[in-house]
Formats: C-alpha cells, sequence, structure tokens
C-alpha cells in the first residue's frame, strides 16, 4: 500500500483540524518531531524507561500496561487512533515512565518532545484546548481503571464487566470476545482466581456458564454487585 504524505496523516487527527493546509506545512517545517511506525508486539516504552517524548497515535491501537508491587502485570486500557498518550508524565515533571505501552497492532504515531508541544499550545487556542480536554481524560480515565483493578473485588469487577455489556447489547446472553488469560490479565488477577470466581457466581445462581457463553440469571443481584461503591 503506497504510504500517504505526512502532511495527510497528521491533518486527520482533530488536534490540527483548524490549521491551514499553509499553517500546517509551516509548523512541520519548524517542528522537532518523528513520525514513527512500530510493529504489532513492539513497545514504544517500557516502565520505568526515561521519559521525554508525548505521542500522538495517528493509526493502530496501543495497550497500556503497569507491573504492580508484586511482579504481576495489570492490562490498564486500550488507546486508540486519534489519541495523546505520554503527556500526562512529561508535563508532572517525573522523568521516568510508571507504565509500558505496547502495540496492539501495527501504528504510527507522531513522536514530539515537551517544547514541540508547547510551541503548538501558543500558536494555536484550539489545538491547546484539545490537548488539555486529551490529558485531562486520558488521566481521568487512568485513575478510574487503576481504582478498579486495585480497590474492587473480583466478583464486583466481573459484575460490573457483565452489566456493562447487557446495558449496552440488551441481553442476557455475554460471549467472551477474549480468552480467559487475557481476562484474568485485565482485571488484576490470575486466571485461576478468575475461573473460580466464575464457578462461584454459577454456585450462587446469578450467572450460568458454556464454554465461552456467559448467560446472567439474577440480573437485579449482578446490577447490585456491578455498581457497588
Amino acid at each position: 500500500m503506497k504510504k500517504r504524505p505526512t502532511l495527510e496523516l497528521i491533518r486527520e487527527n482533530p488536534l490540527f483540524s483548524t490549521f491551514t493546509n499553509e499553517e500546517l506545512d509551516d509548523v512541520l517545517n519548524n517542528l522537532n518531531y518523528n513520525l514513527r511506525t512500530y510493529q504489532k508486539e513492539e513497545y514504544l516504552f517500557i516502565q520505568g524507561d526515561e521519559c521525554n517524548t508525548i505521542f500522538l497515535l495517528l493509526s493502530g491501537t496501543i495497550e497500556v500496561q503497569k507491573i504492580d508491587p508484586s511482579g504481576k502485570m495489570l492490562l490498564l486500557m486500550d488507546v486508540e487512533k486519534d489519541e495523546v498518550i505520554g503527556a500526562g508524565v512529561v508535563f508532572s515533571g517525573h522523568d521516568r515512565h510508571q507504565m509500558s505501552a505496547f502495540a496492539k497492532s501495527d501504528i504510527i504515531v507522531l513522536e514530539m518532545e515537551k517544547s514541540s508541544v508547547l510551541m503548538l499550545c501558543r500558536m494555536n487556542e484550539n489545538f491547546l484546548e484539545l490537548f488539555l480536554k486529551s490529558l485531562s481524560g486520558r488521566t481521568y480515565m487512568l485513575t478510574q481503571r487503576i481504582r478498579e483493578v486495585t480497590l474492587k473485588t473480583l466478583r464486583e469487577k466481573i459484575c460490573e464487566y457483565l452489566y456493562s455489556i447487557h446495558e449496552e447489547r440488551g441481553s442476557l446472553s455475554i460471549k467472551i470476545p477474549f480468552t480467559k488469560k487475557y481476562w484474568a490479565e485485565t482485571l488484576g488477577v490470575q486466571r485461576p482466581s478468575l475461573s473460580r470466581e466464575l464457578a462461584n457466581l454459577s454456585r450462587d445462581g446469578l450467572i450460568s456458564m458454556k464454554g465461552d457463553l456467559i448467560r446472567i440469571l439474577d440480573l437485579p443481584e449482578v446490577r447490585k454487585i456491578a455498581l457497588k461503591s
């Protein structure tokens, strides 16, 4: 497939939506940036690496991971096209990444230093507003995700997931779209712990299971557990 020009790839991102072609061309001629491709399963950075770069995802999906003090890997969230990653650490004054970023697919990112982002913020008010919105949203989502992984019980996490899918699709039958190993990692537990709690939920009459299909049997109780604060 023929590669599209850099200008077109970057223009598709909402952060640059109000720049004219001439302005964007001038910015790229003076901006200290790198347009880089990462292959699937390649790490952009690893927890503990030096942090001085902000990443703007132009295509593909990034998975954010964190190793807890016990050495267990937590899958925190996915970063999708047009989102920013790394800005929170760079602008916080910390010099080391607190998490790892893993390419779930082949990706293209625009890599910029802090000084380049500050220059863009001074040049374009819309860029500044959207960048701050993205940064705030990402910080909030990570805070919520870490809270879910570390503070909620495993039963609460499972019921929260099942109830959210029920709310989205309106069905009591839910086909789990990933392996139990992956699901366990997103919940911050080992696979045997997940299997044991699913068996407990089945024994208590809240769900039934057959392969990768789970059916909610007691919706009021699942909802009560899911919404428990």
